[in-house]
């Protein structure tokens, strides 16, 4: 096959379909992801994208170019965004703010840029703000899209770091329904990456009852299918902005195993995400549980 370089990125892996042979190598048959480094072809550091890609058998013969997927290893610079959902039940009680937090890496001509500039946040918040909006009616008005603290991030880069902007939007839900679920009562949405093992989630707060089904479940119409569309075109407006959203994964030195092994260091990595997924199951988030009781019954055993 023949490369063609264009703009230089740090790391980026050829996502292909597999079958048959190709240049004389059998490659395992079936309908499987695979990168083109777990078949030993290598990419050149600048290699950028699909287009400049060209097989010189044709796919028929080994493999078909499906998609390019953008993952970062070794020096880069993030920003790191925590998303405070406030939850003031007015229970004498209490309950702590929810946190929810997002990775994002700026991309200039296809490669990392640590010159971020207001317009990049303003377009990221602008995205979150718009996804909120439209699900805040499944969410009581006691619940609030509060804060966005913004970070530093990235291999080079060690916590803590103070805070390099801080928003307050502080908008309420807007649903009259009267009654949330329990506040450890979170809704997950996973964030898959090219790697199984490096997806990434986040968990928004416990909504109002009326979307729960009466067998415990998520009712699709009402809740699943709003949270996962309007994530999908949050993750979108963010890649669109040119400041998509990434798993994170800080650096690992070697380390050993519980079998007596090794595990080799490990670069810090940047992964994007491919998709979005969310269940129809809720999720529980023990720490986000009321602090304390407001009323504890207690019971004597006689005879005990």
């Amino acid at each position: 096959m023949a490369l063609y370089v264009n703009q230089p990125v740090f790391f980026r892996s050829l996502r292909i379909k597999r079958y048959g042979t190709f240049d004389g190598r059998t490659v395992p048959p079936g309908e499987g992801w695979r990168f083109v480094d777990d078949l030993g072809i290598e990419l050149p550091p600048g290699f950028f994208g699909a287009e400049d890609v060209t097989f010189e058998s044709s796919p028929t013969a080994g493999l078909a170019i499906i998609d390019v997927v953008a993952n970062y290893e070794g020096t880069f610079e993030l920003r790191k965004a925590q998303v405070r959902w406030g939850r003031n039940s007015g229970a004498a009680a209490g309950t702590d703010d929810a946190v929810t937090t997002h990775h994002f890496i700026k991309l200039v001509s296809g490669a990392p840029s640590a010159t971020w500039v207001a317009a990049d946040f303003t377009a990221i918040e602008a995205a979150i703000a718009a996804f909120w909006t439209a699900l805040k009616t499944k969410y009581d008005p006691s619940y609030k899209y509060l804060q966005v603290r913004w970070y530093k991030a990235g291999p080079q880069i060690s916590p803590p770091q103070p805070p390099v902007r801080i928003i307050d939007p502080n908008v309420a839900g807007t649903s009259a329904v009267g009654s949330s679920l329990p506040p450890q009562v979170a809704v997950s949405v996973t964030e898959k990456t090219s790697d199984p093992k490096s997806w990434g989630r986040f968990y928004l707060p416990a909504p109002v009852v009326n979307n729960l089904s009466a067998g415990g479940r998520m009712i699709e119409s009402a809740l699943q299918t709003p949270i996962a569309d309007n994530a999908d075109v949050m993750y979108e407006a963010f890649v669109t902005a040119g400041t998509p959203a990434v798993v994170y994964s800080s650096p690992k030195p070697s380390r050993p195993t519980a079998g007596g092994g090794t595990l080799p260091a490990r670069d810090g990595r940047a992964l994007a995400i491919t998709s979005i997924q969310v269940d129809d199951l809720f999720d529980v988030i023990r720490s986000r549980r009321f602090n304390e009781p407001l009323l504890r019954l207690q019971r004597d055993i006689a005879g005990a």
